[in-house]
C-alpha cells in the first residue's frame, strides 16, 4: 500500500507539471523537430482530464490509445496543437495503464504518452460494533473505531435503525449524531479512522440497532457501484424485564367490573427497582426490590368498579439507572364499567290490574331492594340477587288489591348494589292508577234555543248512578237525562226540555255517584258535571263610543276594522254600498245576515270624489239594534300654480305646498330640474316639495313643462320653467406695441358666471387673471429687448 501511495504522489507531480500553461511546459519528447509536452499522465480513480500539446512541422495522427482513454482530437497539422486526455471512473477492480501513440503521417516521428489510472477502492477494518447499555459519549473508553482506506470521496448514509425514525444528521460535541449513534465524520475523502459512540444509555426494553452504508462517491457525488460497505451497530438494552405470569400480554391488565383476583408480575432487573406510580385502586404485595434478583409481586384491584364507566390507569415501574429520565416499564391496567340497570322506567297499572310486572335487573354483582321503599299495597317476592350482567335477574311487582282511592298511589322502589366497592342505586317508579269516576259533557253550555241531545261520557271502574241537581238555578226541572245508572264506561245523553227565553242563564249539575263505594260504606264518592243553559244574548263590541269608523279618501292603512257579535239567535247587518263587510271568510257589499256569535270585519272603497260621504252600520236582532256612524273624506287635489323664470346659474326655486289624497308622481321632468321628493304616497294632509335647478351651460335659454299627476284620479297640474341663457362675450381683440412702449389696454369682460385668463405670456402683465360676472382688466407688455418681434 505504501508503494502505491508513493507512485500516486509521483504521478500527481507529473500531472501537475502537465497542467501548466503552454509557455511554461518543457518539451519533454523531441524527435525530428516534433515535441510532446508530457511523457506520462495520471488520471484520478473517479475520472478526470490532462491537457498537453503536440508541436510538429508536419501532419500527425493518434496511432493508438487504450479503449478507456478519450482524446479531444485524433489528428493535427504542422504547428502546435492542444489535446485534452480524459477518462471516466475506473469501475474495474484493477489499476489500468496504457500508451497514447502519436505518429507523423509521413512516418517521420513516433512518440508516446504513458497513461495510468488507479481503480476506485473502499476497504474497512471491520463492519460490526456492539456496545453495552451503559456505554455512551460520556465514557471515552467506549469509543470504537473503523479504519477506512479509500482513494475517492466517501459518505455515510443511514439505511435502518431500531426506532424506524427518519432524522437529520446533527452535530453533537464534535460528533455527528445519527439518532442513538454518534459518528466522528459522515463525509470526507481518502483514508480515515471513524469513531463511534452511543449517544445515551439504552434504558429501553429492546436493543438499539443501526445499519449504515459507507459508500465511495464519483465526481457527481453519486455512489460508486460495488464500492460500499454496510456497517452494523447495536447497543444492548438494560435488563429490566417485567412479566405478567400466565398472561400473553405483558403490557396490559384487564379486569371485569367485579374481578379482584390476584395477578402476579415478575421483575428481572440488574438494578434496584420500585413502583414509581400506580392508580389508587391498585394494590401490591411488594413495591420495590434489589438488582440481579428475580422478584415477584401480587397485584389486585381494591373492590368493584364504583362507576358505570371503564376506569384505567398506568402502573409505572422504574430502576436506578442514574439517567434522566429513569427507565420506565409501564403496565396499562383497566377495569370494565360496573353494570347496574333495571330495565324499566315508570310503569302505570290500572286501578283493577293484578297482572305482575317484570323488572329485569342487570348487575355486575350482588344487589338488593330497600324494603322500606316497597309499600304494603305492592307484593315483591324477590328482593335481592347475586348479579347477572348479560341475562338479568327478574323481579316481579304486583299490587295486592284494587285501588279504590280517587288519586294515584305511587311507589319509588329503590335498588341498591351491595357489591364491595360499588354503591350504585336505581330508583324505579310503579304507579297504580286512581279509581276512575269521571264524566265529560260534550256541550257544557247549551245554546239558548237548542233542544238537541248531547253526549255525556261516563268513565267508571264500577257501578254508578246519575241524578240532576238544580241548586242555585233560577229555574228547576229544565234538563232531561236518557239514563240514571250504569256499570263501567257508558255514554248517556242530556238535553234541555224547553228553550231559555229568559234574560238570565239557568244552571244544573249532573252528579255521578259510585255505587261500588256505596256498597263498601262510602256514600259520598261522586263526580259533578256543571251545565249552563244560556240566556238570550245580543251584544256587539266594541261599542260605537269605543270605535271610530272615520276613513280618509284613500285608506292609508287599509287594515280591516272588527266588530264581535254575540247573539243567541239570528241577526242582520246593513252598511253603505261603498263598504264591504266580511263574515265567515266571504265579503258582502252593503248587507248580510247570520246566526249566533260572529266576527265581522269592515273595509271601504277609495273615495275619488271631491265631496265627503257618510252612512250607518246597523246590526239588528229581534231584541234591538246597534248603530255605528261611518264617514269618509272627499278626495283632495290642491296643487299650486308654478310658472318660474330661472337664472342661468344653479339655484333653489323654493318650497311649494300641496295636498293630494292619493299617490302622485312627475312626468316630463328634465334632468336640469330636481324635485324633492319626486313623488309621494297617499296623504290627506298638506305636504311640500322643493325645487332646485342646475347651471345652464348653453348660450341660449331653455324651458320645460313638468306635470304633477295623481295616480288614482288622473288629475294633473302643469308647472312651467324658463331658464336664462349663459352670457359670455368672447369677441376677439388685437393690440400692437412698440418695442419700448408704456401703453396699456383695458379689456372688458361680460360673463354670467366665473371667468379666468389663460395662456397669458410672461412678458404681458395682466392686472387680473380671474373674476366673476361683468368686469374688466388691463394688459401691459414689458420692453422687448430681443432683435425679433414677439406675439401671443
Amino acid at each position: 500500500m505504501n508503494m502505491k501511495k508513493n507512485l500516486l504522489m509521483l504521478l500527481c507531480v507529473v500531472a501537475l507539471f502537465a497542467s501548466c500553461s503552454t509557455e511554461e511546459q518543457e518539451q519533454i519528447a523531441v524527435s525530428n523537430g516534433t515535441a510532446v509536452s508530457i511523457s506520462s499522465a495520471e488520471i484520478a480513480p473517479v475520472g478526470g482530464e490532462v491537457q498537453f500539446t503536440v508541436s510538429a512541422n508536419t501532419n500527425w495522427r493518434i496511432l493508438s490509445k487504450p479503449d478507456w482513454v478519450m482524446l479531444s482530437r485524433s489528428t493535427g497539422s504542422s504547428g502546435t496543437s492542444r489535446i485534452t486526455l480524459s477518462a471516466d471512473l475506473n469501475e474495474t477492480y484493477q489499476d489500468r495503464s496504457g500508451s497514447v501513440v502519436i505518429s507523423a503521417s509521413d512516418g517521420s516521428f513516433r512518440e508516446s504518452v504513458q497513461v495510468f489510472q488507479e481503480h476506485a477502492y473502499l476497504n474497512i477494518s471491520n463492519n460490526q460494533i456492539d456496545f453495552l447499555w451503559n456505554e455512551t459519549k460520556e465514557f471515552s473508553t467506549s469509543n470504537k473505531s473503523i479504519n477506512v482506506e479509500c482513494n475517492t470521496e466517501w459518505a455515510i448514509y443511514v439505511v435502518d435503525n431500531s426506532n424506524g425514525n427518519y432524522f437529520d444528521i446533527t452535530d453533537y460535541a464534535g460528533m455527528k449524531q445519527l439518532d442513538w449513534l454518534l459518528c466522528s465524520e459522515v463525509a470526507g475523502e481518502d483514508d480515515v479512522t471513524l469513531e463511534f459512540n452511543p449517544a445515551l444509555y439504552n434504558i429501553e426494553d429492546a436493543p438499539h440497532t443501526m445499519r449504515l452504508e459507507l459508500a465511495g462517491l464519483d465526481r457527481d457525488g453519486n455512489r460508486i457501484p460495488g464500492r460500499y460497505h454496510y456497517l452494523d451497530f447495536s447497543q444492548a438494552n438494560l435488563r429490566f424485564l417485567v412479566d405478567i405470569l400466565d398472561a400473553d400480554d405483558d403490557e396490559n391488565l384487564s379486569y371485569k367490573a367485579c374481578n379482584t383476583d390476584d395477578q402476579t408480575i415478575e421483575i428481572d432487573s440488574e438494578l434496584n427497582w420500585s413502583v414509581q406510580s400506580a392508580p389508587s385502586w391498585v394494590t401490591f404485595t411488594s413495591r420495590e426490590g434489589v438488582g440481579n434478583q428475580t422478584a415477584q409481586s401480587l397485584i389486585n384491584i381494591d373492590g368493584a368498579n364504583p362507576a358505570a364507566t371503564v376506569r384505567t390507569g398506568d402502573i409505572v415501574l422504574t430502576c436506578e439507572a442514574g439517567t434522566n429520565p429513569l427507565p420506565r416499564r409501564t403496565i396499562h391496567v383497566s377495569q370494565e364499567g360496573y353494570v347496574f340497570n333495571v330495565d324499566y322506567s315508570t310503569f302505570t297499572a290500572d286501578s283493577w290490574d293484578y297482572v305482575p310486572t317484570e323488572m329485569p335487573v342487570y348487575s355486575s354483582g350482588s344487589w338488593m331492594i330497600d324494603a322500606a321503599s316497597v309499600p304494603a299495597w305492592l307484593n315483591v317476592p324477590v328482593q335481592s340477587g347475586v348479579g347477572a350482567e348479560q341475562t338479568g335477574e327478574v323481579v316481579t311487582v304486583e299490587p295486592t288489591g284494587q285501588n279504590f282511592a280517587l288519586t294515584n298511589r305511587e311507589a319509588n322502589i329503590l335498588f341498591k348494589s351491595t357489591q364491595k366497592g360499588n354503591t350504585m342505586t336505581q330508583t324505579k317508579k310503579y304507579i297504580q292508577a286512581a279509581y276512575q269516576l269521571e264524566a265529560i259533557a260534550a256541550m257544557p253550555a247549551i245554546n239558548t234555543y237548542s233542544l238537541d241531545e248531547h253526549t255525556l261520557q261516563v268513565l267508571s271502574d264500577g257501578e254508578w248512578s246519575a241524578e240532576v241537581s238544580y241548586d242555585g238555578s233560577p229555574v228547576a226541572d229544565w234538563l232531561q237525562l236518557s239514563a240514571t245508572s250504569g256499570d263501567k264506561d257508558t255514554n248517556i245523553t242530556y238535553k234541555a226540555k224547553t228553550p231559555n227565553e229568559a234574560l238570565v242563564d239557568r244552571s244544573a249539575k249532573i252528579i255521578i255517584r259510585s255505587e261500588t263505594h256505596k256498597a263498601m260504606g262510602q256514600d259520598d264518592v261522586k263526580f259533578e258535571v256543571p251545565l249552563t243553559h244560556r240566556k238570550y244574548v245580543f251584544e256587539v263590541t266594541p261599542t260605537a263610543a269605543q270605535i271610530n269608523f272615520a276613513y280618509t279618501a284613500v285608506d292609508v292603512t287599509p287594515s280591516r276594522k272588527t266588530l264581535e257579535v254575540e247573539c243567541s239567535a239570528d241577526w242582520t247587518i246593513t252598511c253603505p254600498s261603498w263598504m264591504t263587510v266580511w263574515y265567515d271568510g266571504s265579503g258582502y257589499v252593503g248587507s248580510c245576515s247570520g246566526s249566533g256569535d260572529a266576527t265581522l270585519q269592515f273595509a271601504v272603497d277609495n273615495n275619488l270624489e271631491a265631496t265627503s260621504r257618510s252612512g250607518k252600520i246597523v246590526i239588528k236582532s229581534v231584541v234591538g239594534q246597534f248603530e255605528y256612524n261611518v264617514t269618509q273624506e272627499g278626495y283632495v287635489f290642491n296643487v299650486p300654480d308654478i310658472n318660474l323664470n330661472l337664472g342661468a346659474i344653479a339655484g333653489d326655486a323654493g318650497k311649494h305646498k300641496y295636498t293630494c289624497s292619493g299617490q302622485w308622481g312627475l312626468e316630463d321632468c328634465p334632468d336640469w330640474l330636481t324635485f324633492s321628493p319626486a313623488g309621494g304616497l297617499q296623504s290627506p294632509e298638506q305636504r311640500e316639495f322643493s325645487i332646485s335647478y342646475a347651471l345652464n351651460p348653453n348660450l341660449t335659454s331653455r324651458s320645460a313643462t313638468v306635470k304633477f299627476v295623481c295616480m288614482y284620479t288622473g288629475q294633473s297640474k302643469e308647472f312651467k320653467f324658463t331658464q336664462a341663457a349663459f352670457e359670455f362675450n368672447s369677441t376677439a381683440v388685437s393690440y400692437s406695441y412698440e418695442a419700448i412702449n408704456e401703453a396699456s389696454n383695458t379689456i372688458n369682460v361680460v360673463c354670467t358666471g366665473d371667468w379666468e385668463v389663460v395662456n397669458a405670456p410672461a412678458w404681458v402683465n395682466c392686472s387680473k387673471t380671474s373674476g366673476s360676472g361683468n368686469s374688466s382688466f388691463t394688459i401691459k407688455p414689458s420692453t422687448n429687448g430681443e432683435l425679433q418681434a414677439r406675439e401671443a
